[in-house]
């Protein structure tokens, strides 16, 4: 996290007339200002930035919606199936490379 620049807030009074740093307080204000724009700016741009993502995952639903539906239509066509070369090219396991999913598990004898 970054520092924020020092913004004077009080004695204004006082310092409107005496210079620190050799600067007045408009001085001082008018070389802080592109610091703060900037902030304003990034502050805007992150705003942006969500939203865009928020929309992003929105239409990820229902690009998924039509990626299922095409993957089941692969899977359902006879010509291709759910064991063809193209149904793995889409990112999926053909049905003979799939693993039973058995596990034996060796027995650990005992210590007599």
């Amino acid at each position: 996290m970054t520092r924020s620049p020092a913004r004077p807030r009080r004695g204004k009074e006082h310092a409107e007339v005496i210079k620190f740093a050799e600067i007045t307080l408009d001085e001082f204000k008018a070389k802080m200002q592109p610091s703060l724009d900037s902030r304003e700016k990034i502050a805007s741009l992150r705003l942006q930035l969500e939203a865009a993502i928020m929309k992003r995952q929105e239409r990820d639903v229902a690009s998924m919606d039509v990626c299922t539906k095409v993957v089941n239509a692969v899977r359902g066509n006879v010509e291709y199936g759910e064991d063809s070369a193209f149904y793995k090219a889409l990112g999926y396991v053909p049905k003979s490379e799939r693993k039973s999913g058995l596990r034996r598990t060796v027995a650990l004898k005992k210590a007599a």
